[in-house]
């Protein structure tokens, strides 16, 4: 194992450039906090029109296009998005509530017609907080979102739904597809509790057993970074750990590319797959009984 991790060169920098690779993590997880800062969180106390920090499609609009035939012009409807729905996901909250706003009040102008189109989005226990009030009653619009804010708005709640599915992944195994998939599950839990500006409600403890998940070159790649961190960052060091995670997943995807190529060429020419690529170095030797020529140990035969 320790001769495997010294001759990986993708997941072990040299230490002339561990300090190159903090500066570019931290100028990273300080850039994806910054973006935070300036997009959903006025969504979710004010309601913005913005609620994932990326622009929406205006669905009365339409567009107009010069054809390159003369002065002629051709209007054409654009394809108005599905309204979303809501089953009472606390981490889906955020986006359903900014995105419906912004394009429900806009696409209805009447307030029963409203009415009638948000209970049709909503699902299981949201409809439920919803289903006593009657669309044919004075104001049931606003009673309604005031009711589902109530009770979604818990920003608390919110945050422990985001920890606890932190707390569900499973170790990763050596390979270059499961690092892939864990760090996708990390990002999301991530940027879901950016939308309320709580990245740093995971600690440092929380960090470490997401960390212990990891296989161990990778893991001991982060504790150098840690090593070389600010205070702040040692104290509050979720971000600089994504930001580790989406160079470590980059490199992956790299070279599970490789490892379909190399798949398919094997194919090709023998029938069958190569051998699968480890994340501990995509060209590690395997020992291979000296009897069946087989990746397995001589002794177990």
């Amino acid at each position: 194992m320790v001769g495997g991790i010294a001759q990986s060169t993708s997941f072990s920098p040299s230490l002339e450039s561990r300090n190159n690779n903090l500066a570019k993590y931290r100028s990273a997880s300080q850039g994806r906090l910054s973006n935070f800062e300036t997009s959903v969180v006025s969504a979710y106390k004010n309601d913005s029109s913005r609620a994932s920090g990326y622009p929406l499609p205006d669905l009365n609009s339409d567009e107009k296009s010069e054809l390159s035939s003369g002065s002629t012009f051709k209007t054409s409807k654009s394809i108005k998005v599905p309204l979303p729905t809501f089953s009472g996901d606390r981490r889906a909250w955020v986006d359903f509530r900014s995105i419906w706003r912004k394009h429900a009040d806009r696409e209805y102008d009447d307030d029963i017609e409203r009415e009638w189109a948000l209970k049709s989005c909503l699902k299981d226990k949201a409809l439920d907080v919803v289903k006593p009030i009657l669309v044919t009653q004075e104001g049931a619009y606003a009673r309604m979102w005031k009711r589902l804010d109530e009770i979604y708005c818990d920003v608390s709640l919110n945050i422990q739904s985001v920890h606890s599915d932190l707390k569900k992944l499973r170790p990763v195994l050596e390979d270059l597809m499961g690092l892939i998939k864990f760090v996708d599950q990390v990002e999301l839990s991530y940027s879901q509790l950016g939308e309320v500006a709580q990245v740093n409600s995971v600690t440092m403890p929380m960090v470490d057993e997401l960390c212990d998940l990891l296989p161990v070159p990778i893991r001991k790649e982060w504790m150098k970074i840690y090593r070389a961190a600010s205070l702040e960052e040692k104290l509050h060091p979720f971000s600089l750990f994504m930001s580790y995670l989406e160079d470590e997943r980059a490199i992956s995807r790299r070279l599970a590319e490789r490892q379909q190529r190399k798949n398919e060429k094997s194919i090709r020419k023998h029938g069958r797959i190569a051998e699968p690529s480890s994340v501990h170095n995509c060209d590690k030797h395997v020992n291979r009984c000296i009897i069946h020529n087989k990746p397995h140990p001589t002794e177990e035969c």
